[in-house]
């Protein structure tokens, strides 16, 4: 690789980011999820881009995987993290 290219920021994958948009402990929907995680991305000085950015059905799956708590709201499920007590 030439000396004179300049290289790349090293990739965050979401997996990384939902936990940190989520420790406010907030109830939020799958779909409130990604828009936070949109903006988020968006006032980050360091962020170019915004190609990695995860599908709904992507972080309901990576929310019943981890250590999130669900709550039915009318017809609609809420997602927050789970603290130690």
């Amino acid at each position: 690789m030439p000396e004179d290219c300049a290289k790349s920021k090293p990739r965050n994958s979401w997996k990384r980011e939902i936990p940190h948009l989520m420790k406010d402990g907030k109830w939020r929907t799958v779909r409130r999820t990604v828009e936070d995680l949109i903006e988020m991305k968006k006032g980050d000085k360091e962020s170019v881009t915004l190609v990695r950015i995860p599908t709904t059905t992507q972080v309901a799956s990576f929310f019943a995987r981890n250590k999130y708590e669900r709550r039915k709201d009318k017809e609609v499920n809420e997602w927050r993290m789970k603290f130690s007590e």
